[in-house]
């Protein structure tokens, strides 16, 4: 909990299966109920199916619910087109050009 706000009994968003460090740290001991993700282990290569069962086995154990979140393509294209347009009210533009410069020259 943070700043003495209890998360007992909340829902965890994420996009990757909870890896087995995050489940024993911070979801078993802040008492989250539900986790939904939108990538399971298949589909995350950082997570081995040993890890899975692991992650797996501890959130049964514990009494967490599994739930995985079906994200189509079409309202994916959506979420990346609007932080597209979020960033032209920003002063910052990234420029991808300078990360390729040789810095040497001016």
């Amino acid at each position: 909990s943070l700043n003495g706000v209890s998360s007992r009994g909340a829902i965890l968003y994420c996009t990757n299966y909870p890896c087995p460090e995050c489940v024993r740290d911070a979801i078993i001991p802040n008492k989250i109920s539900e986790v939904v993700f939108w990538k399971d282990y298949l589909r995350n290569k950082l997570l081995t199916a040993d890890e899975y069962e692991l992650s797996r086995n501890r959130l049964i154990q514990a009494g967490v619910k599994l739930r995985e979140f079906d994200f189509p393509q079409k309202r994916i294209r959506e979420i990346f087109e609007m932080a597209l347009l979020a960033g032209d009210r920003t002063e910052y533009r990234f420029d991808p050009i300078q990360l390729i410069k040789d810095p040497t020259q001016k």
